[in-house]
């Protein structure tokens, strides 16, 4: 390997250990982990760096109980994402990513939009490394392992105070409001894709699995499973258009018995898990080479939830994504 790809390889590993470090100098709140997605692709070339950014916008007031609408449960969440990637071509066939991101705010409103709970702050990081298994006639099957790290705080609490005392204690959040799941989660990839360059169609399967471990607090949030086909059509070089479809499914979460019998809990462990299928239009737009703007909204298109949960109604998107050569190798360069 050339010694430039191994100086790269430590700089990721530096920056994984001082966020690490930064972990335990901070207390903070909680959540999920929306840094695998559309930003999930094939490999790099050798001695090219990718970075990228993008916004995620959640809001619903949608309550299901299993596939039926609840209407008398009021409730309501809303979530503010920033999602910032770094990827690096080692060699032709391997890419290593960093994959992090801060949430704006994470809030969601109780029984009648009471009982407030909120958090903001940095969530989790993924180190990532996909390997270009086929790339010949126009296929490419691409293999990706990755693992994520939990940086923002899992147990952030919210004070209450007791109606007959006046005495204040702290429960801690429900993990739809908390940073981090707190766990260390490993993650497979795989995508499959054929393009068609006459026409400029390319067609892809892109499959996510995250398996969810146990947090310090005996709590184990459902693994994910997330399988995408898409099309996408590009025109005039320069603008594509994709629909994805997407089929995602949520495993009940589980909890430490013991955790269950000493804890008083803000949420039931029971409502979780759930089947979801969506229509994702995506619009890209490359102004000159290297450089892409895109946006997409996922649609709902059928939800089955587990008892009563607050469903998906809206997720909208919007990013870009850069990239450049850092070194050209030696048998790719050009003599004079």
């Amino acid at each position: 390997m050339k010694k430039t790809s191994i100086q790269i390889v430590f700089i990721f590993i530096f920056f994984i250990f001082n966020h690490l470090e930064m972990k335990s100098q901070c207390c903070a709140g909680g959540g999920g982990n929306p840094v695998i997605g559309d930003v999930s692709g094939s490999v790099l070339s050798m001695g090219e760096m990718e970075a990228g950014v993008n916004y995620q916008y959640i809001n619903s007031n949608k309550v299901l109980d299993f596939n039926k609408i609840d209407t008398v449960y009021k409730s309501k969440y809303q979530s503010n994402y920033l999602y910032v990637r770094l990827a690096y071509g080692l060699t032709k066939e391997l890419t290593l990513s960093l994959e992090t991101g801060y949430w704006v705010n994470k809030t969601q409103y109780g029984l009648g939009f009471s009982d407030t709970t909120s958090s903001h702050g940095f969530g989790d990081m993924v180190l990532n490394l996909r390997y270009n298994i086929l790339n010949k006639k126009n296929w490419d099957l691409t293999a990706g392992l990755g693992m994520k790290f939990p940086l923002g705080a899992y147990n952030d609490s919210i004070k209450k105070i007791e109606p007959f005392l006046g005495e204040e204690f702290y429960l801690i959040k429900p993990p739809s409001t908390q940073l981090s799941s707190g766990s260390y989660d490993l993650i497979f990839n795989i995508l499959l894709s054929k393009s068609f360059p006459n026409v400029g169609i390319v067609l892809s399967s892109n499959t996510n699995y995250i398996l969810k471990t146990y947090n310090p607090l005996g709590e184990k949030m459902g693994d994910y499973l997330c399988e995408t086909l898409t099309f996408r059509k590009t025109f005039w070089k320069k603008l594509s258009l994709a629909a994805h479809f997407k089929y995602e499914y949520i495993a009940k979460m589980k909890i430490n018995p013991t955790v269950a019998m000493w804890s008083m809990l803000l949420y039931d462990p029971l409502a979780s898990g759930s089947h979801k299928l969506f229509i994702t239009p995506q619009i890209n737009y490359s102004p000159f080479k290297g450089f892409n703007i895109y946006c997409s909204a996922d649609i709902p298109v059928y939800q089955y939830v587990n008892n009563k949960q607050i469903a998906s109604k809206v997720l909208l998107m919007a990013g870009i994504i850069y990239r450049f050569q850092v070194y050209t190798p030696a048998c790719c360069e050009v003599k004079e």
